[in-house]
């Protein structure tokens, strides 16, 4: 109600078990378990007043690549019949997504949001950015091989990873905008340019541990909304509301 008071739309996530991949293949493999599920984002959304969905289900694996499909195919008549607007998340393009079946999933949905962060992640063997502007250049690019730049919306990170490295080993934890940048204050460092990820970037030892963090900030999202501009796509998205900085909406807010 408090959205639909400011004239904003509300498009709750249908998300699943990211690490039960056999769960999420049992359900999807069952014609009448996806209908299962279909009907109840229907009966929900007629109940809470929902303008959309937003389908988040992540680590596909191969060989669920083809029930993948098949459930946003049957998902997407039955929810456009009901008026609502259909939304869609997945990986960038690499070596190891082309089973998510882009050009098909575009096809079964009105908004594809490219998913454009966790480049480096937690399970990553070498520190570096969630999102690096050339990395997020070249996917777009490629995934518009696939999708329609009508559909086309580009996910932006309002988060970044501050990378731990010791005689041990590597870790990482992730930090919203603000807090992230609450840490380079204290450190009492100045963040430099960073030629390869196109941000700014700090790095501290001590204690001999070194600490790397990749600065998400208000030229990096500029950047990004730079890279939405330039291909023409239908907007953006950012993962997630709460982590930006408020200087952040000043670019933002200029997107039409």
């Amino acid at each position: 109600k408090s959205a639909h008071n400011r004239g904003l739309q509300v498009w709750p996530i249908i998300s699943h078990s990211f690490t039960n991949t056999g769960l999420t293949k049992e359900i999807l493999s069952s014609s009448k378990k996806r209908q299962y599920v279909i009907q109840q984002i229907i009966d929900k959304s007629k109940l809470y007043g929902f303008d959309g969905i937003n389908v988040d289900i992540e680590n596909i694996q191969n060989e669920t690549s083809a029930v993948w499909v098949q459930f946003m195919r049957e998902l997407y008549p039955q929810l456009k019949a009901e008026g609502l607007i259909v939304s869609v998340d997945v990986y960038m393009p690499s070596n190891w997504s082309g089973h998510y079946e882009r050009e098909k999933v575009s096809a079964a949905s009105d908004y594809f949001i490219v998913m454009a962060y966790d480049q480096h992640w937690s399970g990553s063997e070498t520190a570096g950015s969630v999102s690096e502007i050339s990395w997020v250049d070249e996917g777009i690019q490629n995934t518009l091989k696939e999708v329609p730049k009508e559909k086309l919306v580009l996910g932006i990170p309002f988060y970044t990873r501050l990378w731990t490295e010791t005689n041990e080993g590597l870790s990482s934890t992730p930090y919203g905008m603000t807090s992230a940048k609450q840490l380079v204050d204290k450190w009492g460092v100045i963040p430099q340019l960073d030629s390869i990820s196109g941000q700014n970037y700090a790095e501290v030892e001590k204690d001999q541990t070194t600490y790397k963090l990749w600065i998400e900030d208000y030229s990096s999202i500029s950047k990004r909304i730079a890279i939405m501009e330039k291909y023409e796509l239908a907007g953006y998205g950012a993962w997630k509301l709460g982590l930006e900085s408020a200087d952040i909406w000043d670019v933002l807010g200029q997107v039409k």
